[in-house]
């Protein structure tokens, strides 16, 4: 169903234009290392997402079955968790934007 709307956007939006100088290769190879840290910590922040949202999400069951509180409690406690995820989400994004680099 996606796929209709992708090939409209793509038909719409202007093409990308060339480079008219041709750079340096010590540029180009300045340019890649100057990237390393960047896509290493965004890789750390997308390893340590994903595994606390699969600890958090075993988390109601691990707690219904071994802990005394019983399934509503720890039901009620994900449910907490989640909520709060998405306000800080949201002051996060809010945050960024107010504070955030310009440029």
């Amino acid at each position: 169903m996606i796929l209709p709307f992708g090939f409209y956007l793509r038909r719409r939006l202007p093409e990308t234009l060339h480079r008219t100088d041709a750079g340096q290769p010590a540029e180009a190879a300045a340019d890649k290392v100057s990237l390393v840290g960047p896509i290493l910590l965004g890789l750390g922040m997308i390893m340590s997402f994903t595994t606390s949202t699969y600890v958090l999400l075993y988390m109601t069951t691990y707690a219904s079955h071994t802990t005394a509180p019983g399934p509503g409690t720890s039901f009620g406690a994900s449910v907490s968790n989640g909520f709060c995820g998405f306000f800080f989400a949201v002051l996060g994004g809010w945050l960024s934007d107010k504070f955030g680099e310009s440029g």
